[in-house]
């Protein structure tokens, strides 16, 4: 659960801020989806310029998971938590 779905909490802490939240709480959610628009567009173009394999592409270790031959660096798992979680411990600033 934790390595596949732990991450659907994101769009639904999103949701839940839009549907249910102050004007503020929606103005967050607007800021996270642009910083989340930037930072996977950063990720995206340092994944092709500094390509980097997963290591059971390259016959490296097991794959316990099914997971897609794409670059393993940078996580887009961890591009959106990372952002998520800073736009949540600096809203106040935002």
């Amino acid at each position: 659960f934790i390595a596949k779905d732990l991450i659907t909490v994101v769009p639904l802490l999103a949701a839940v801020l839009w549907l249910w939240g102050f004007t503020a709480q929606r103005q967050l959610v607007i800021k996270i989806a642009i910083a989340l628009a930037v930072s996977l567009f950063v990720s995206w173009t340092m994944g092709h310029l500094f390509p980097h394999d997963r290591p059971f592409v390259e016959n490296i270790g097991y794959n316990f998971l099914h997971h897609a031959a794409d670059d393993s660096f940078p996580s887009d798992h961890g591009t959106v938590i990372f952002t998520f979680a800073l736009a949540f411990l600096c809203w106040h600033r935002l």
